[in-house]
C-alpha cells in the first residue's frame, strides 16, 4: 500500500500496456501439504504502480491429479481519482493436472467472495487453463505454454472477464521463472476494454 501512495499519481498516454510482476515461495510443509505465500504488482505502461496482492493459502495433494486448497489474497488498488481501495478475498481452490502425450494439461478452479469497503461484495469463479510442453535441456527444463483464463461474476451469472496467455517457465532446481504475454478483455458498464500485459514470476519452492 505505501509503494502505491510513492508512485506516480498518474500514467503517461501509451495506451493500455501493463506491467504485472509476481514473487512467490512454495514451502512444502509434509507429503500432502504445500504453504504458498505470493505478493504481485502491476504497473501502467508509464510507470504508475496501480495494483498490489498478497496472498497466503495452503494446498493438499489429494491424489496425482488432484489438490485442493485454502487462500486468503488482500488486494490494494487504484481507483479513477487516485484514491486506494482495498478488497479482502478468501478463496476456494481445485487445481487438477494430467498430460496428453508430451504435453502437460493443467485447470486451476477458484471461488472467491470478494469484500470490498467500498461496494457491496460479491461472489465470482475464475478457471485458469493451460497447455504446456515441457523441454528438458541438461539441468535446465524449459516450458513453452498457452493458457485462457475465464471469469465469472455468480451474483448474477455474467461474464466480465477474459485472459489469453503465451509464455515460457524456466525451472532450474527449486527456482523457476516465468515470462509471459497476456491479452485481457475486460466488461464494463460502458463495453469491452483490451489490455495487453508483459509479465513475469519467480517463484522458490522449499
Amino acid at each position: 500500500m505505501l509503494l502505491l501512495s510513492l508512485s506516480g499519481s498518474s500514467a503517461a498516454a501509451l495506451g493500455n500496456y501493463e506491467l504485472w510482476h509476481t514473487e512467490g515461495q512454495d514451502i512444502r510443509l509434509d507429503t500432502k501439504y504445500t504453504l504458498a505465500l505470493r505478493e504481485s504488482f502491476r504497473w501502467h505502461a508509464g510507470g504508475d504502480l496501480y495494483h498490489q496482492e498478497y496472498d497466503i493459502g495452503i494446498l493438499r495433494k489429494l491424489s496425482d491429479n488432484w489438490k485442493l486448497g485454502l487462500n486468503y489474497r488482500q488486494v490494494y488498488s487504484k481507483n479513477s481519482s487516485d484514491d486506494i481501495e482495498d478488497e479482502s478475498r478468501p478463496q476456494m481452490i481445485a487445481l487438477w493436472k494430467s498430460s496428453l502425450g508430451k504435453f502437460n494439461i493443467e485447470s486451476n478452479n477458484r471461488l472467491e467472495y470478494r469484500s470490498y469497503e467500498h461496494k457491496s461484495s460479491d461472489w465470482r469463479y475464475r478457471n485458469k487453463a493451460t497447455l504446456q510442453l515441457p523441454l528438458k535441456l541438461g539441468c535446465l527444463t524449459l516450458s513453452p505454454y498457452v493458457s485462457d483464463e475465464i471469469f465469472l461474476e455468480l451474483n448474477d451469472m455474467t461474464f466480465i472477464k477474459n485472459r489469453l496467455y503465451s509464455g515460457i517457465t524456466g525451472a532450474y532446481g527449486k527456482v523457476s521463472l516465468d515470462l509471459y504475454y497476456m491479452h485481457q478483455d475486460s466488461k464494463s458498464s460502458s463495453g469491452w476494454t483490451g489490455t495487453e500485459v508483459l509479465g513475469s514470476a519467480l517463484k522458490i519452492a522449499f
